[in-house]
């Protein structure tokens, strides 16, 4: 996977349902795979990464098996937006 450094980078002018993204992005997909190249920045993958609920429970984990996360979500982010500053993403 590349990783593409912009920096100023504007809002979208327009709002798509991820399932018409998706659905366009099929053909971009297809068009890039028959050229040889693996060089779209926007798959449809990413489209479900980014808008696909995924907030999960650990109450049964720490109620079962006495789990206690080490990271907090707020220090989680913290440790996680300077790892991304501090290799050149942010």
């Amino acid at each position: 996977m590349r990783f593409y450094h912009t920096y100023s980078v504007k809002n979208p002018k327009i709002k798509l349902d991820p399932r018409v993204a998706k659905f366009l992005l099929t053909f971009t997909e297809i068009y890039d795979r028959l050229r040889g190249g693996e060089n779209l920045i926007l798959r449809r993958s990413i489209v479900d990464a980014v808008t696909t609920h995924r907030a999960y429970s650990i109450s049964k984990a720490k109620k079962e098996l006495g789990y206690r996360p080490q990271y907090d979500l707020r220090k989680g982010l913290k440790e996680t937006i300077e790892w991304y500053r501090n290799n050149g993403f942010l």
